[in-house]
């Protein structure tokens, strides 16, 4: 229902705010609020399951269509539509979202978060130039951007501090020095 809701929003600022899809769009708020707390949430480990959560509520559905990573992607140019503050709120809420959702891209595929990325990547970047993007929707755009691009050492060492066998350390080491 969360996501179903997330991929409405979009179009949702032009009907008047008076109208039930308004009403229903400003729970997009606490959506990503939620989606976010629950990735960011033991160290990442529910990520793979936010980003590959899908929902095909009709039986035509395409179901990359209502995908997480396409609805925050949907809502991101909410931030500089000018359509006022709770559209840009919103924006900011999924930029936020999109940027724990994107902690740990760079992992080899078909891991959800480096797939994520070739969504959410060119749709942040977008929102970080965009002439009507404000300082707090930049500021959590680009927030997500450095988590999609920031490679900690942590994520490739295992419980007891060893490195991971899928990854070569070299690699990590000389990507952070860079």
């Amino acid at each position: 229902a969360t996501i179903q809701r997330f991929d409405n929003t979009a179009s949702t600022f032009g009907a008047a705010r008076e109208s039930a899809a308004y009403k229903a769009s400003l729970s997009c708020i606490p959506c990503c609020r939620l989606l976010r707390n629950i990735a960011i949430a033991s160290s990442g480990k529910f990520v793979p399951s936010i980003l590959c959560a899908e929902t095909n509520t009709r039986p035509n559905d395409n179901p990359l269509s209502c995908s997480v990573e396409h609805s925050l992607a949907k809502l991101l140019p909410l931030g500089f539509s000018g359509a006022g503050n709770e559209p840009s709120t919103i924006a900011s809420e999924a930029a936020s979202t999109a940027g724990a959702c994107l902690f740990d891209a760079g992992l080899s595929l078909p891991h959800p978060s480096t797939n994520a990325s070739r969504t959410l990547l060119p749709a942040l970047v977008q929102a970080m130039v965009h002439p009507l993007s404000k300082f707090d929707f930049r500021r959590e755009v680009t927030w997500a951007i450095w988590n999609a691009v920031n490679v900690p050492e942590d994520l490739f060492r295992n419980e007891d501090g060893t490195w991971r066998q899928d990854v070569n350390r070299g690699d990590v080491l000389m990507i952070q020095k860079d």
